[in-house]
């Protein structure tokens, strides 16, 4: 799932706040053993 899917799901959890948004997303592969983070700052008019 992407952020952006995370944050529209959970969108009215956000309707009463303004402001900046960080968005942290962690995958961790047990197979490989690597894991992936991406971050993304959003701002909520």
């Amino acid at each position: 799932m992407s952020s952006t899917a995370c944050v529209i799901r959970n969108a009215g959890q956000l309707k009463d706040y303004a402001g900046e948004v960080v968005l942290v997303g962690i995958n961790y592969d047990k197979e490989t053993k690597k894991h992936e983070c991406k971050i993304e700052i959003i701002n909520n008019p």
